[in-house]
């Protein structure tokens, strides 16, 4: 009777797991975006081994991210202003959700953001770590940006303790370099004294640089390509940023599923934002 309870316990956990990440690998519509952060954030309820828990709330925190980026994606391009604002506020509350789910990983190790702390972690625990502090960064980073200067100012210390953990953990792969490109995110978009244009073109070019498609000169990343001709823009190098958005835009079908298939929903995403700086930066 024990291992017949014990087999039926083991099943439903493979039946959640298997669940999630179908929703999971469904994410470019909302719906399943949210159903998958459920179902991780239902399984990082019933884990105990804290790299796993980390696993899981590392999901649920990306799809919370995830849904919230795609209010972008759906929004007409017609939308009034009554409607953007509305998809704003709920990207907003999507934004403070991940950054919720992403900190109670970092807390499952410490309540810190001394490496030294973190001596004793094993190598997959790091790697957990790592994405948790990329997911809950770039989620106070862009929750800044929707709420305007005076929330980016007061949160920029925090943003930049994780972005700078990661790197000091030697971590900076994580997330295809997602600490640089936060960090050169929101070095070209604050405003002087606090955001140094130097210190961005710097690390989006490492991002870039470090994550290259296969024969081609943009990211396997997109967003860091796309990141970098937003500096390129401001810094008076509109060639520069126009064919960087070029290349991401003329990328086929095939050649992204080839490439890179677990990131195809966000790939398709990041043309369409490079198919709108293209046209906001007048590079026809």
């Amino acid at each position: 009777m024990k291992y017949f309870i014990l087999l039926t316990f083991m099943f439903l956990g493979f039946s959640q797991t298997q669940k999630a990440e179908e929703l999971f690998n469904k994410r470019l519509n909302q719906q399943s975006a949210i159903e998958g952060a459920i179902a991780y954030l239902e399984l990082a309820n019933s884990e105990t081994k804290k790299s796993t828990k980390c696993f899981y709330l590392n999901k649920a925190a990306y799809l919370k991210f995830f849904t919230g980026a795609l209010e972008f994606y759906y929004l007409p391009e017609n939308a009034t202003s009554e409607e953007i604002k509305k998809s704003e506020k709920y990207e907003q509350l999507l934004l403070t959700e991940a950054q919720a789910i992403s900190k109670e990983c970092r807390l499952l190790f410490a309540d810190s953001y001394n490496a030294s702390d973190f001596n004793t972690l094993n190598n997959d625990e790091k790697n957990q770590l790592a994405e948790s502090l990329s997911h809950y960064g770039t989620a106070m980073a862009r929750y800044s940006e929707i709420s305007g200067n005076l929330t980016a100012i007061k949160n920029w210390p925090e943003i930049k303790k994780a972005m700078k953990l990661i790197i000091n953990l030697s971590q900076s792969p994580s997330f295809y370099y997602g600490a640089f490109r936060t960090l050169g995110i929101a070095n070209t978009k604050m405003p002087s004294p606090f955001g140094s244009k130097d210190d961005a073109k710097q690390y989006l070019e490492t991002a870039v640089k470090n994550t290259l498609w296969s024969g081609r000169s943009i990211s396997l990343y997109p967003y860091n390509s796309i990141a970098l001709a937003g500096l390129y823009m401001k810094t008076g190098k509109k060639s520069d940023a126009c064919a960087i958005l070029n290349e991401v835009i003329s990328l086929k079908k095939d050649e992204i599923e080839k490439e890179n298939p677990k990131l195809i929903p966000e790939t398709y995403l990041d043309q369409k934002r490079a198919i709108k700086d293209f046209e906001t930066y007048k590079c026809n």
